[in-house]
């Protein structure tokens, strides 16, 4: 619902963005900010984004190719798809390592698996390619195989059965193929892959055999175990068309021993049962269309004129070609395909990810690597990201100042006028707001502001002024070049005769005029505020030694001593180990 619509409208407005000049990256290095109000959203819509756009680009190139040349096997296929994707700087990552793209076999054998699951999974929905009549999915010597089914009905005396032959071998092979019970083209398919073929169906078991032969939970059958049952098939056959049982076990079984002829058939043996040889698969530019008249249900082929969804009972009737579909025209989907668009890549960028991938997903966003970043409110301040042009909200921001801070990433050097596009979901704070948006812009935001009379406040402010002069006095001796350790700051060993020298070593200090000038600007800092807000003078001392350092020193020796204790104690048991396991152990604690 929401994530579907706000990944359209992201998409749509990266490619409404002009490209850079000569970039190499991704989408021509167009680059947006996807704001989200929490790291849930935000974490979530990058890698569904990403996903949803590469579909919508290999569905363009498919539907490019098979325009372009007939009869189209599945490698074929993948490699016409793939020389038009790379006109767009088409990328995949791999899940688990996202720093560099797939290149070589292993990104040749991920398009064909990519490919493979649009042939084999896409006709399950009303807005695949075959649905639209963009794509035909056909297999090599099925006329054949029909032919000679019929042939053998009608001289076994079944003729009337035989005008059903066609319906029930393409109803079967569409059954297989929805299920995904296909080859893997000689072991360059991962069927356990659950992240191309959805969830439920990775798995390299699925298959089909006629009756039960096996106990195996992935397999699945034509027929039903027993008389009484039903599977899709028998019920079209008896329900619909009005078949006999017999009649329908009859034909079925027919059409099942001429699929699985060794050398002529359409089906191969998997790793339990029978799977579709996928090698025998040929792909077209359009299809004949059958739909439903009850579930709208799609269907390339007609059985009887009766709809092939499992308990639907409605008719079909035959659909105009693509060309002459006023619906299929005007389909927002179709159009998008049909201009072959490009594949955003995307990644989340919130507070739950580390500083260094922080850093390198950055970077990589602003040389356009990264076409789009999916945030919070991380975003809406402090880092620079270059030349941004547009922002995309994915709700209604729940305040002016936050909406300011996002749309204002856009356009910050104007080179050109920025975009910020907003998103009003389904809730009642969104559509309230939609209604009214003219009001929501026009709000003015809380002016911020700080009670400088809090005596709380102000001395936590006081105590770092005092502090900070004598950090940078500890840290004048350091050679250490970048951000200090603590023991840059301290010493090396924190313990209770540590903790005693730095108090004193803190006191002698306020005596110098390094100190007494720290302490000055301290009592400055109190200028204009009413009397009993700041500490001044020797209370002001007491104060910064007794209550922050002192109490601060304590809690840092404390879990010092604590793991210094804890490192001993492993050295002694790794010395008196008596097997190198233990050793080990010890030394791996220490």
């Amino acid at each position: 619902g929401d994530e579907s619509t706000s990944a359209m409208a992201t998409q749509t407005l990266l490619e409404a963005l002009p490209a850079k000049p000569d970039s190499d990256a991704p989408m021509r290095g167009r680059s947006l900010l996807a704001f989200s109000d929490n790291r849930q959203d935000a974490a979530f819509f990058a890698p569904f984004l990403e996903r949803i756009s590469r579909v919508e680009a290999i569905r363009g190139s498919i539907i490019d190719a098979v325009r372009t040349e007939a009869g189209l096997s599945i490698t074929n296929l993948s490699a016409e798809a793939s020389a038009r994707l790379r006109k767009h700087r088409f990328q995949i990552f791999d899940r688990g390592d996202q720093s560099a793209p797939l290149s070589g076999s292993e990104l040749k054998d991920r398009m064909t698996a990519l490919v493979t699951a649009e042939i084999t999974l896409g006709g399950r929905g009303r807005d695949s390619l075959e649905a639209y009549g963009l794509l035909s999915v056909e297999h090599d010597g099925l006329d054949k195989i029909e032919r000679r089914v019929a042939r053998a009905l009608v001289e076994g005396g079944r003729q009337p059965l035989s005008g059903h032959v066609s319906g029930v071998i393409r109803l079967i092979l569409m059954m297989m193929r929805q299920s995904r019970a296909i080859s893997d083209l000689d072991g360059r398919l991962d069927l356990g892959d659950e992240a191309i073929w959805g969830r439920g169906l990775g798995s390299e078991r699925i298959s089909w055999e006629l009756r039960k032969e096996s106990n195996a939970s992935r397999i699945r059958r034509v027929l039903p175990t027993r008389p009484r049952d039903k599977t899709r098939l028998i019920w079209v056959l008896c329900e619909r068309l009005g078949l006999s049982r017999e009649d329908a076990d009859h034909v079925a079984e027919a059409c099942w021993e001429e699929m699985v002829r060794p050398r002529v058939g359409v089906l191969k043996k998997g790793t339990l049962a029978m799977v579709i040889d996928l090698d025998k698969i040929k792909l077209g530019e359009t299809s004949e269309r059958y739909r439903c008249n009850s579930c709208g249900r799609i269907a390339s082929f007609d059985l009887g004129g009766v709809c092939l969804a499992n308990r639907c009972e409605g008719a079909v009737s035959k659909l105009p070609p693509p060309g002459n579909d006023a619906d299929a025209a005007r389909n927002f989907y179709v159009a998008r395909w049909l201009t072959q668009p490009g594949a955003a890549i995307a990644r989340e960028h919130t507070a739950a990810i580390g500083t260094g991938l922080r850093n390198e997903i950055e970077g990589k966003f602003r040389t356009g690597d990264i076409n789009v970043l999916s945030c919070t409110t991380t975003m809406e301040m402090g880092v620079d990201l270059g030349d941004l042009e547009a922002v995309i909200c994915r709700n209604v921001p729940p305040g002016i100042a936050n909406y300011q801070q996002r749309a204002g990433r856009a356009g910050r050097r104007a080179q050109v006028a920025p975009i910020a596009l907003t998103i009003a979901r389904g809730s009642r704070y969104d559509q309230a707001s939609f209604r009214r948006f003219d009001d929501y812009l026009k709000a003015l935001p809380n002016v911020p502001y700080i009670n400088l009379e809090n005596p709380r406040f102000f001395h936590r402010h006081q105590v770092s002024c005092v502090l900070a002069g004598w950090f940078s006095r500890r840290l004048a001796t350091s050679s250490r070049s970048g951000s200090p350790r603590l023991r840059d700051v301290l010493c090396e060993r924190l313990n209770g005769t540590t903790h005693k020298s730095l108090l004193e070593d803190f006191t002698i200090w306020l005596q110098t005029e390094e100190g007494k000038q720290s302490l000055e600007i301290a009592q400055a800092m109190a200028a204009g505020l009413p009397h009993g807000v700041a500490l001044h003078g020797v209370e002001l001392i007491k104060h910064v030694k007794d209550e922050a350092l002192s109490r601060w020193l304590d809690d840092v020796c404390g879990r010092w001593q604590m793991i210094d204790d804890r490192a001993q104690r492993s050295e002694e048991e790794a010395a008196s180990a008596e097997t190198e396991d233990e050793k080990q152990k010890a030394n791996g604690r220490v």
